[in-house]
């Protein structure tokens, strides 16, 4: 078996020439990282040498003892796409909050109902504009396919959460103060609240403590009003676990909707209130659970009602920009449902699942129901069907995820969860990719089909990408080629195209800036300092094995491109 650490070289891909001069995002030209090593005091960013792509070789052992024009693509990209995740995209001034449970961070029978608080997260949806901003660069230079959001587009399933999403994705007027950005009541209005992050204030909160300087100005420009530049592509959206649960691990009934559109936000649980084991299963069982406790007046707002699948799918079918659904049906609708399979590329089909359960907890599953229906869209693009396709499958929650067997008295359908999951997909060796979110990490984990790294060639790749709402703040570039012997996937990580510093914090960008260095130095963060992942799975090319017959089908499809 070959190193799969090596260097991929131009024989990997003679077709590929690198990256364009322009693509100042691209993170085989340059790099941000920390100036040295998180160690519990602030650290600056600063610039890094540019990553070369790494051969990822676990699907087809021995190709970098021997490489063969065999793996040589022919022709131009069959996909290229681009991915982004897990905005989590917050109303701070929303009933639904729970951030001030952040102080309880280290009491076990909290700790899964954190973290509920960013320092940074007051500048979401100005890193969202530095991530589409880059897309749209890289786009108007490349070909892009499709973008593609793998869920948690959203914080709570709110109305309003969903509204500005959508906006910031397609481009468009965006209000901040639409989701309570320098309100009163948001976390950085609490002046006197040393929890929160105060980037204007002067008395010392937890997180000038360890060295996070101080922005004088930052939260009231945070406030204004912008036109977002949008990612510039079709694109399309994964439904995830904040996109349907109450803060992400509830199920939002009626009264909890009418609830969150009143006029008073939480400070602290309700009085007398102490988890019989913890809260997160307290919670799970009756999100109204932790509403009963302090508060401060916060204005009604019936924006912030609660979404389930239908009212997620019918904001989507009335959403600007293509395709119209952006992925969704009316089928979706009338069903209650949110997967569905994206076809426009000749030669290629995307599924995206909807892997939440919706009893309740974080992370995933398939229904017996979505499972049957998954098995269906797999056979009808098999090598021998009328309509042979390769097969990207995009999810919210990644195979080491979909653990959450739990059901209630409601819901009660068999749930499949990941060896089914995997066991079906290596039935059909024309699916070659899983991309993810989720946990907020950098990672590429190979799935050989015989389940061991010393298969004798098959299987896919999941494609886990990290948080934009977190460090490091980019996204994911995936371009899909045919060769003799299979496909070949080239993953390259972009940066945000907000600036490495900024002098002022007032423009869209570098908020956008402000918003990666302080997470950056956010050691609660879901993904963690590290989230960057290592450089095997960041760059790199992934070589996946295809039957003989598979790939001449492929590549008949692809002649028909325009």
């Amino acid at each position: 078996m070959s190193d799969i650490s090596r260097e991929a070289t131009t024989d990997d891909d003679p077709a590929d020439n690198g990256p364009a001069a322009g693509d100042t995002a691209d993170t085989t030209n340059h790099r941000i990282v920390r100036a040295q090593p998180y160690q519990g005091r602030y650290v600056e960013l600063t610039d890094a040498p540019g990553e070369p792509h790494v051969a990822r070789d676990e699907l087809a052992p021995g190709i970098g003892d021997d490489p063969t024009s065999d793996w040589t693509p022919s022709g131009g990209p069959l996909l290229s796409l681009a991915q982004l995740t897990d905005f989590q995209l917050a109303d701070l001034i929303s009933p639904a909050r729970t951030d001030y449970l952040q102080r309880r961070s280290d009491d076990p029978r909290w700790t899964r109902m954190t973290p509920s608080y960013r320092p940074e997260e007051f500048l979401e949806l100005h890193a969202i504009e530095g991530v589409a901003a880059s897309i749209r660069e890289f786009a108007e230079q490349h070909h892009l396919d499709v973008t593609v959001t793998t869920g948690d587009n959203t914080d709570s399933a709110q109305h309003n959460e969903l509204a500005t999403y959508m906006r910031l994705v397609t481009g468009g007027p965006v209000d901040p103060t639409a989701l309570g950005v320098g309100h009163p009541s948001s976390p950085t209005g609490l002046a006197d609240d040393p929890a929160y992050w105060h980037p204007s204030g002067t008395a010392p909160d937890e997180f000038t403590d360890r060295g996070v300087p101080r922005r004088p100005g930052a939260d009231a420009a945070a406030a204004k009003p912008f036109t977002a530049t949008g990612v510039g592509t079709p694109w399309l959206t994964v439904y995830g676990n904040h996109d349907a649960l109450v803060q992400g691990r509830a199920t939002g009934s009626s009264l909890y909707s009418e609830y969150v559109q009143g006029n008073r936000k939480p400070v602290e649980p309700p009085a007398g209130y102490e988890p019989r084991d913890e809260a997160l299963v307290d919670f799970v069982a009756d999100p109204m659970v932790l509403t009963g406790g302090p508060s401060i007046p916060v204005p009604a707002d019936p924006d912030r009602r609660v979404l389930d699948r239908e009212g997620y799918v019918k904001g989507h079918l009335a959403a600007d920009g293509l395709p119209v659904g952006h992925g969704f049906s009316e089928l979706n609708a009338e069903t209650h449902t949110a997967y569905y399979v994206w076809d426009a590329v000749p030669g290629m089909r995307i599924i995206t699942l909807d892997t939440n359960n919706a009893a309740g907890f974080w992370d995933g599953a398939l229904n017996d129901g979505q499972f049957t229906w998954l098995a269906e869209r797999l056979a009808e693009v098999s090598a021998d069907s009328d309509d042979p396709r390769l097969v990207i499958i995009a999810a919210h929650h990644g195979l080491s995820t979909l653990t959450n067997g739990y059901r209630d008295a409601e819901h009660h359908e068999e749930l499949h969860l990941a060896d089914d999951v995997e066991a079906l997909l290596h039935r059909h060796p024309q699916v070659i990719a899983w991309i993810s979110g989720h946990t907020h990490v950098n990672l590429v984990t190979p799935r050989p089909a015989d389940g061991q790294q010393s298969s004798p060639g098959g299987g896919f790749v999941e494609f886990s990408t990290a948080a934009v709402s977190e460090w490091p703040v980019q996204w994911r570039h995936l371009e899909v080629r045919i060769a003799p012997r299979g496909a070949v996937i080239r993953s390259t990580i972009h940066d945000s195209a907000a600036p490495l510093h900024a002098e002022s914090w007032q423009t869209p960008l570098e908020l956008a800036s402000l918003h990666r260095a302080v997470a950056a130095n956010d050691p609660d963060a879901v993904g963690g300092l590290e989230a960057q992942g290592s450089a095997r799975d960041r760059n790199v090319i992934v070589h996946v094995p295809l039957p003989p017959e598979l790939v001449s089908a492929v590549l008949r499809a692809s002649l028909t491109r325009d």
